[in-house]
């Protein structure tokens, strides 16, 4: 698991700023960094400027960096898949994003519910509709990044 959110937020903030006319263009926000992003070079995948858990809903499609504190998180291992669910600003069930990990990629980020509670967080990827709540996929630990204090 990446910790290194601190040096990464000094990084999205420079990017972002640079980046601000090139963040709103459909074709920016299709795409990831180029190779001379600083998150690109650190091996992260942050996407634009960061989100919040609730305007995620307004994203659907895109691939966005969501930011908030993972207010709940369960790992499943008698549902199918054994998903791990990240709740970030609201607890499950009053979910208003959720970040998922399915099984064969949860070995990658270890125990994500016990050691993400309460934590913050910024998570990139490809948000989805799922049950009415946007989701992002974690596949890879490049996905994910722990703020520290």
């Amino acid at each position: 698991m990446m910790k290194t959110l601190s040096l990464a937020l000094i990084a999205l903030s420079f990017g972002a700023c640079a980046a601000t006319n090139a963040t709103h263009s459909k074709a920016a926000s299709a795409s990831a960094f180029t190779a001379t992003d600083p998150f690109t070079s650190m091996g992260a995948e942050f996407v634009g400027r960061s989100i919040t858990p609730a305007d995620a809903k307004n994203h659907i499609g895109q691939r966005q960096t969501v930011c908030g504190v993972v207010m709940s998180a369960s790992y499943a291992a008698r549902s199918s898949g054994t998903p791990t669910f990240l709740y970030l600003d609201e607890p499950y069930p009053r979910r208003i994003f959720t970040a998922l990990i399915w099984s064969e990629d949860r070995e990658k980020f270890g125990t994500p519910e016990i050691s993400l509670k309460e934590k913050r967080v910024c998570i990139s990827g490809l948000i989805e509709k799922y049950q009415g709540v946007p989701q992002i996929v974690l596949r890879k630990t490049s996905q994910l990044v722990e703020e520290l204090d």
